[in-house]
């Protein structure tokens, strides 16, 4: 999710980790931008996130520069503290 907030503000976020025991689901991608996550609580390669899908790009917001950046695809890592928009073709 992407919160946006005109003032400083504190969000209580509820859940439950996921632990060896629980089914990490599957991602599940249509053509055309998806928003994604990592479920991992390790920096996972991007190839082996998404493993048997056709993407052209991955890009992830900068906050501290309010941009996107593109991520290389062989050289960045996808961390479970992020989102990140993939294009499926």
């Amino acid at each position: 999710f992407f919160v946006i907030t005109t003032a400083p503000t504190t969000l209580t976020i509820r859940g439950d980790l996921l632990d060896l025991q629980n089914n990490i689901p599957a991602l599940s991608l249509t053509p055309g931008w998806s928003l994604i996550g990592t479920h991992n609580l390790t920096d996972q390669n991007i190839g082996d996130v998404l493993s048997g899908y056709s993407y052209s790009s991955v890009w992830d917001f900068q906050s501290g520069l309010q941009s996107y950046r593109q991520l290389n695809a062989t050289q960045d890592k996808l961390s479970y503290t992020r989102g990140y928009w993939v294009y499926v073709q």
